[in-house]
């Protein structure tokens, strides 16, 4: 997070929007969905690639930091 006078290497919601041509509430929405999506997947493989339960709850802390 930049520091006030800083200018930050990400551009902000109203940027992105704005070279899309598309509302900030939009990219937000997007994202919000991407992220979601992003998670969802990672839940499904890791479900698929352990053995129990505890060891399917472990990994999802570990790589997303959420208890399942």
């Amino acid at each position: 997070m930049p520091r006030q006078g800083e200018v930050s290497a990400f551009p902000v919601y109203d940027e992105v929007a704005q070279r899309f041509g598309i509302k900030p509430t939009d990219v937000t929405n997007y994202l919000a969905y991407a992220r979601k999506e992003f998670r969802r997947i990672v839940l499904e493989e890791l479900r698929r690639m352990t053995a129990t339960e505890d060891e399917f709850r472990r990994e999802a802390q570990t790589l997303l930091g959420v208890k399942l």
